[in-house]
C-alpha cells in the first residue's frame, strides 16, 4: 500500500464503490419483498390467532 499509485488507489475505490452499489440496493429489495410477504400473511395469521371477540364475551 505504501507503494501504490493513483491508478492503483482508484481501482481499489472503484471496487468499494461498486460493492456498495450492488449490496445496498440488493438488501433493500430482499427486506421490501420479505416485509410484503410478512404483511400480506398478517391478516390470515391474526385472525387464527386472536379471533375478534364479541362485547358479550369481553364482560364475565
Amino acid at each position: 500500500m505504501l507503494g501504490s499509485t493513483a491508478l492503483e488507489l482508484a481501482r481499489i475505490q472503484f471496487g468499494f464503490t461498486i460493492s456498495y452499489h450492488i449490496v445496498f440496493p440488493v438488501i433493500t429489495i430482499g427486506l421490501t419483498c420479505y416485509l410484503s410477504e410478512l404483511e400480506a400473511c398478517l391478516p390470515r395469521t391474526w385472525q387464527e390467532v386472536s379471533p375478534p371477540r364479541s362485547k358479550a364475551s369481553q364482560y364475565p
